[in-house]
This record gives C-alpha cells, sequence and structure tokens, in this order.
C-alpha cells in the first residue's frame, strides 16, 4: 500500500426532521462524511464552507421548499453539477423533482439498503 488515504465522499442530508437526519447520520456516516442540515438557510451556508458529492434532500422544508432549494441549486454555476437525491414522502413529487434536475427520488419510508445504494450508484455516475 502507498500510504495514501481515499477520500470519503461528502455528504448534505436536508431535512427538518431532526430523528431522521440521526437515523441516516448513523447509516450513512459509517462509509461516507455526513453533514446533516434541517433549513435551506444553512445548506446554502455549508456551501462556503465545504462542496458535497452529492445532497439527499426533503421537499417538505419550513421556509423553503425542496423545490425551491433544487430549482436555487441547479441555477447556481458552483452546485448545478452536484447530483440531487430527493428523499420524500411525497409521492407525487417524483415528476417535478426530475424535472427540475434531481438525479434521482426515492419514496419514504425506504429501507435503508436501499438509500445507500442509490447513493453508491449516483456517485459512481459522476
Amino acid at each position: 500500500m502507498n500510504g495514501t488515504k481515499k477520500r470519503r465522499s461528502v455528504i448534505f442530508i436536508v431535512d427538518d426532521n431532526i430523528e431522521r437526519l440521526k437515523n441516516d447520520k448513523n447509516t450513512l456516516g459509517t462509509i461516507y462524511t455526513v453533514h446533516t442540515i434541517p433549513t435551506a438557510g444553512i445548506l446554502f451556508k455549508m456551501f462556503e464552507k465545504v462542496l458535497p458529492d452529492i445532497i439527499v434532500m426533503d421537499i417538505d422544508m419550513p421556509f423553503m421548499t425542496g423545490f425551491d432549494m433544487l430549482a436555487e441549486l441547479k441555477n447556481d454555476e458552483q452546485t448545478r453539477d452536484i447530483p440531487v437525491i430527493i428523499y420524500t414522502a411525497r409521492a407525487d413529487a417524483e415528476f417535478e423533482s426530475l424535472n427540475l434536475g434531481a438525479a434521482d427520488f426515492i419514496a419514504k419510508p425506504c429501507e435503508a439498503s436501499v438509500l445507500l445504494k442509490r447513493i453508491e450508484m449516483r456517485l459512481k455516475n459522476c
């Protein structure tokens, strides 16, 4: 081995449900560097510190919906190429999510193994 350490992919999980953020961090944190983010304002501030490899985001959020966040991300040169997975209980949101530029859509609830596999697949495609 040459002594170089492989960089862990950085994932932002954006959800206003604190319990879900904890669960997702526990699930994903063994493999990835995970930042849990409860609001749009914090999401956009985080970009000043680090750009993630992927964002997993809920739609129903306070102050700014996931649709609005997604549109803003895709309109910004710095963030437009970051894949976004929409992760929501709103089954009616799939078409709009993909139409706005989401890389994938996952309906809640889902097994942790499905979330892990979808993230892994999107990161391979980057």
